[in-house]
Formats: structure tokens, sequence, C-alpha cells
């Protein structure tokens, strides 16, 4: 199991990816 630390070193950039691809496909879906 992975400390609180590491754990959250892992799970940011997955926040960030997830947000970024939302953000794109509203943006293609608004401005085709």
């Amino acid at each position: 199991m992975l400390g609180g630390l590491e754990g959250l070193i892992l799970f940011i950039p997955f926040v960030y990816l997830g947000l970024y691809v939302l953000a794109w496909l509203y943006t293609r879906r608004r401005f085709p």
C-alpha cells in the first residue's frame, strides 16, 4: 500500500489529466 504522500504524488497528475481532457472535449464541442 502506498503512503499518503506517494499516493498524492501519483494521484494529482491523473486529476490534472482528467480535467484537461474534459476541458478539451468541452471546448471542442462548443467550437467545432
